[in-house]
């Protein structure tokens, strides 16, 4: 994993939702990770994966998003 933190990649995903240029594809993705990790605590989800879906889902920061 990259030296982003996780508020970084957090704010990424939540500027992409709010972007009109981003497909509704992408934007079902992140809103279905926000949806899966709302409860990650609370339900015994794994963080591993967490750290594994949130990765992918920004691997383009610094990409053509200008981020």
């Amino acid at each position: 994993m990259s030296r982003l933190t996780i508020y970084d990649r957090l704010s990424y995903l939540k500027q992409r939702v709010e972007n009109p240029n981003v497909s509704l594809e992408d934007k079902c993705d992140i809103i279905e990770f926000f949806m899966k990790y709302n409860i990650i605590f609370n339900q015994g989800l794994s963080i591993e994966n967490f750290f594994k879906d949130i990765e992918k889902l920004t691997e383009n920061i610094g990409g053509a998003d200008g981020w």
